[in-house]
Order: C-alpha cells, then structure tokens, then sequence
C-alpha cells in the first residue's frame, strides 16, 4: 500500500474524539487488540446505541460516543502499529455509514416520520455509499505529523 495517507476529519473529531481514543490507545497500544477489532467493536457499540434510542436516550447518547472515540481509534491504532489494509479502510468506512443509518432510521422510526422521509433517507445513504466507493478506490496517504495524530 501506498505510504502517503490524506484523510480529512471534521473539527469535533479532532478536537474532542481524537484525543480521547489516544488516551484509551495510550492503555491499549501493546495488546494484541487490532485496527479491526477496534472498528468492529465501534460498530457494535453504534448499532446498539441506535437501538437504545427506543429505551432510553441517555444511554443511546452514550453508547454513539463510545462509538465515535473507537471510530478514531481504529485509524490511530493501524498508524501506531502500522497495519494498513485496504480491507482495513472499507470496513471503517462502511462500519461508520451503517452505524449513521441505523441512529437515522431509528430516530425517523422512533418520531413517526413519514415513509417518503424514509426514502429520502435510503436515497441519501445510496449517494454516500457510492462517492465513499469512489473516493477510497484511489485513495492517497501521507504521513501524519504528532498534532494529526493526537
């Protein structure tokens, strides 16, 4: 693979989920826990934060951060061990789209919203799963400096 890696991240990661999933790294660098496990169990814990939405919101609210913090700490672990897989990269992009379907579906379901918002939705998430496939099918990476990594 190709040694020079560009990712964007929004501002919240940055600032706030990032640093925390390299607190938690921090504890978790020398096991023998991998990038993908990591992304699996971010999955997990988004897809139940989702369900939860219909028994209590608070722990839903929970549950999406964890989700978020593991989501960054995937990337942070494949850097720190470098393990990189293009296999790597997909399942943390599609773990990522499915878990924002599941809090969208459920949050429509759970305030009754009408079934044409539904498909708008389906629609929507069609796009993003499309330009995701493009984007990451000739992705470029760079290295990334201590304050990217952090």
């Amino acid at each position: 693979m190709n040694s020079e890696i560009v990712k964007y991240t929004d501002w919240l990661a940055y600032y706030f989920y990032q640093p925390i999933a390299y607190m938690v790294l921090k504890i978790i660098k020398n096991t023998t826990i991998t990038p993908n496990q990591i992304t699996f169990f971010s999955l997990i814990l988004g897809v139940c934060g989702a369900l939860f939405i219909f028994y209590d919101t608070k722990i839903a609210l929970v549950l999406l951060n964890m989700s978020f913090v593991f989501d960054c700490l995937d990337g942070q672990m494949a850097r720190y061990k470098k393990i990189f897989s293009v296999f790597g990269m997909f399942l943390d992009n599609v773990s990522d789209r499915i878990v924002e379907s599941f809090y969208i579906v459920s949050i429509s379901y759970y305030y009754h919203t009408t079934s044409y918002s539904i498909v708008v939705l389906a629609l929507y998430f069609l796009y993003i799963y499309m330009s995701d496939m493009v984007i990451y099918s000739n992705v470029k990476y760079k290295p990334m400096n201590l304050n990217e990594k952090l």
